[in-house]
Parts: C-alpha cells; structure tokens; sequence
C-alpha cells in the first residue's frame, strides 16, 4: 500500500446504510487514545509504518498540547444494534495555532510559511474511509480554531503528490496559495500550501 491513500472521487460507501447501524461520534481525545492513533498511523504508513514511533511520536505531541493553541479529535463509532459495546476509534485530526516568530521555531531558518493555524494530521482506517468521517473531522477543527482565536484563516500543507489530501481540502473550500513554501523542515518540492477563511 502507498502513502498516499489513491484518489477516488465516484467510489463513495452508502452512507445511509452504514449510519443506519453505526453512530458517529466526534470528540476531544484523551490520552488512552494516543494506542489508537498511533495504530491508524501506522496502518496508513503500510510497510513504511512502524507501531513504536508512530506511538513515541504521538505520545510527544498529546503531552506537549498547549491549551487552546492544539487539539486531536477523535472519530469513534458505536453500534446501534448493540449501546453495551465499547465505541470503535475509526479515525483522528490534529490541529495547532503556530507562531514561526516564536523562540519554538527558532532553529528552523527557512520556515516561510504564515503563522496561524494548521490542520497538522487526519487519518481513518481504509475500511472507514468515503464515509465522510475525514470531512467532520477537518470540520470540527475548522470550527474549533475559530472559537479559539481571533485568527481569520486555516491552513493545511501537503506533499505536491499527496492528490488525494488536496482535492478533498478543495472540496472543504480550502484554496491553494500560490508560491515555493517551505514549512519547518519540508524543502519546497515537498510541500505545497492551502488555506481557508474562518
């Protein structure tokens, strides 16, 4: 399996169907939920993951959360069919509010990239995917920035390749900015930049 998840814009699930068994439930994580993050992480990675870094990784980022400056949601589902069972995590998003002026950013000479928010992680398991559990996930931290700042944008970098992660940020509304950006550690040809009005 490739890093980038293939694009496939007609291959929708039947929502309908699905919802009709499963509620969707959206919301703030917790730090028991950094086994499963890392776990989807990983799953996305295909032979390229590695379980233990992803987790290492992950667990780095929940404990050095600032408040209101970032914040993981969590996707879980729970079977209608059945309340007494445990919720099911499908996926999670990650969003933080980075200041480049700021001492944090200070060994990362070429960050040319506008402070403000960035929507910095998104993963849902391959079989949960084209159910628009990655849309309310990007919306909730879309929605979450906003309540949190008085900042006017969002912003999102990606892989030139990563087609998928960028037609369905445009189908969010976010536009591309046009310009050679480089974002932390990322060199210009890796990364490419979007943005949306909150």
């Amino acid at each position: 399996m490739a890093f980038f998840v293939e694009y496939e814009p007609n291959n929708k699930m039947d929502r309908n169907e699905f919802y009709k068994k499963y509620e969707l439930i959206i919301r703030k994580s917790v730090f028991s939920d950094v086994t499963e993050i890392a776990r989807i992480n990983t799953a996305r990675r295909g032979e390229q993951g590695n379980y233990e870094e992803e987790y290492e990784y992950f667990k780095k980022r929940f404990e050095a959360k600032k408040s209101n400056k970032s914040e993981f949601f969590i996707a879980s589902l729970i079977d209608r069919s059945n309340s007494d069972l445990p919720e099911g995590i499908v996926g999670y998003s990650f969003v933080e509010h980075c200041n480049f002026k700021s001492e944090e950013y200070k060994d990362y000479k070429n960050i040319n990239t506008p402070s403000g928010w960035y929507l910095l992680g998104l993963g849902v398991y391959e079989e949960y995917r084209r159910l628009g559990i990655g849309s309310k996930l990007t919306e909730i931290r879309i929605k979450w920035a906003k309540e949190n700042s008085d900042e006017k944008k969002v912003y999102f970098y990606t892989n030139p390749r990563n087609i998928t992660s960028q037609e369905f940020h445009k189908e969010l509304g976010f536009k591309r900015i046009d310009g050679e950006w480089f974002f932390k550690d990322r060199p210009v040809f890796k990364t490419v930049l979007f943005e949306i009005d909150i």
